[in-house]
């Protein structure tokens, strides 16, 4: 990945979330590997649910850790160095919808947003955060985007437009495999963001930035919430980086989670 005039590419796993069994010294690792091997920066966007602690982790644990931490002058990111590579960790937010779909954003959010979690319908809720003026995110999800679900969610993507539309993505996991098509199929005007999307199993962890994209932005070092924000928000090029699972894979890793959940 190469410098282009004032920006540079930046790798970024779209869909983290930091599970309590999983290591965090095991993710920084890998995270500074990826870095040090693709020579870029990597940024990992944890989007946590109303009941997750994922951001919050990383900012107790992260000093701890025998890392160089790194400080980005905002909030919504923290950061550790080694031999010159650079791992960042940028806050989100998972809200789901009435009907169960879920909806990613950047950054902080209004608590009065947050707050409509599980309250609202897709239209709602969607209106809402795409009101906030960050990039907000519709991922792919197992059922979620057949029968009713994906009609209510197909008239939601017809009806958005406009400056709304711009901030609009949508999300792809590593989990979408064959024969399941990709999420623009019903909306090929919309940008895709891949993210690795792990699952709450062991070991788990290493899925993370298998499934990523790499983008054009300006330095990451200060503001990297900001700057991946910036670059979204501008139409920057995605790149699709990894590959999606095997169905072998994929159908597994959602019996092993059922069959957790139900314990």
């Amino acid at each position: 990945m190469t410098a282009r005039g004032s920006a540079s590419e930046v790798l970024v796993d779209g869909h983290v979330h930091l599970h309590p069994s999983f290591s965090l010294s095991r993710v920084c690792e890998r995270g500074l590997s990826i870095a040090k091997t693709a020579g870029c920066p990597v940024l990992l966007w944890v989007v946590d649910a109303v009941d997750q602690l994922g951001f919050a982790r990383v900012r107790r644990e992260l000093s701890s850790l025998p890392f160089s931490n790194h400080d980005t002058g905002e909030s919504t990111s923290v950061g550790v160095v080694r031999d010159g590579a650079r791992l960042f960790f940028v806050s989100g937010n998972q809200l789901v919808t009435r009907e169960g779909i879920e909806l990613l954003s950047l950054g902080d959010l209004p608590r009065k947003v947050s707050a409509l979690d599980g309250r609202c319908n897709l239209e709602q809720l969607g209106s809402e955060l795409l009101d906030a003026g960050g990039p907000v995110v519709l991922p792919w999800g197992f059922g979620k985007w057949v029968g009713r679900r994906g009609i209510r969610l197909r008239e939601f993507l017809a009806k958005t437009q406009g400056a709304e539309q711009s901030r609009l993505f949508l999300g792809d996991i590593r989990a979408r495999c064959w024969p399941w098509p990709r999420p623009d199929r019903w909306a090929p005007e919309l940008t895709v963001l891949p993210g690795s999307d792990p699952l709450p199993l062991r070991g788990y962890e290493g899925e993370i930035l298998r499934f990523a994209f790499s983008i054009s932005t300006t330095d990451v070092s200060e503001a990297p919430t900001a700057s991946l924000v910036r670059s979204l928000l501008a139409g920057a090029e995605v790149e699709a980086i990894g590959t999606p699972a095997t169905p072998w894979s994929a159908l597994y890793g959602q019996w092993a989670y059922r069959r957790r959940s139900r314990r």
